[in-house]
């Protein structure tokens, strides 16, 4: 559990196959929220400054345990403030994707029914890095980084155990989707600091 601020880029629309257009690669600048539930719920929520023609925008996952092991990605519930519900300021439709969790950088990941081996799409280690983070920040940070990649997403999670965010992720790339940077973690249940980070606007369909 934990937040974490975020820089990137994303392509709109969104590609999981080749794309045959090109696409535009608005700049994300964000706050990550991930939660964890004593009953297996997987909560991961992202608040965007500005991301679509100047609106901010969040979006809350929601995963149980049950629809984990089905391989059932879960709910996407997209809120934006400044629309009423009822004029699509919230909507819920089945998730893109999973959520982070805490076991996610092992070989033998536990919540992952496939197990598949790195040649078809299983969780590879490609080695460890000295990187350039490239989120724009000024001075430049570099970072030691081990590189995970599994299915189309490539991670590099902080390997210096003298750093502040040692183990947690610094950079996740998609090749046709996205492109977040990672900083200033706290790790912890968010609720602490933000009681309302999982409540949903009443209206929402």
């Amino acid at each position: 559990q934990g937040r974490a601020l975020l820089l990137g880029d994303t392509r709109q629309p969104l590609a999981v196959q080749a794309p045959t257009e090109p696409g535009k690669y608005p700049s994300i600048n964000a706050t990550l929220f991930l939660g964890w539930d004593s009953n297996g719920t997987a909560r991961q929520r992202y608040d965007f400054n500005k991301l679509v023609l100047g609106i901010d925008m969040s979006q809350i996952y929601l995963q149980t345990a049950a629809q984990r092991a089905a391989r059932v990605s879960g709910a996407m519930v997209t809120i934006i403030p400044a629309l009423p519900a009822w004029l699509g300021g919230c909507f819920c439709q089945e998730a893109i994707a999973g959520n982070m969790h805490v076991t996610s950088f092992v070989t033998h990941e536990p919540l992952d029914p496939l197990d598949l081996p790195a040649k078809q799409g299983g969780l590879a280690y490609l080695g460890r890095v000295n990187v350039t983070l490239d989120d724009g920040r000024q001075p430049p940070v570099s970072a030691i980084a081990d590189h995970w990649l599994k299915w189309a997403f490539h991670f590099l999670v902080d390997a210096s155990p003298v750093s502040a965010s040692y183990g947690l992720p610094l950079r996740l790339y998609g090749t046709l989707g996205v492109r977040q940077v990672y900083h200033d973690w706290k790790v912890g249940d968010p609720r602490v600091s933000q009681p309302s980070v999982w409540e949903i606007p009443k209206g929402c369909h």
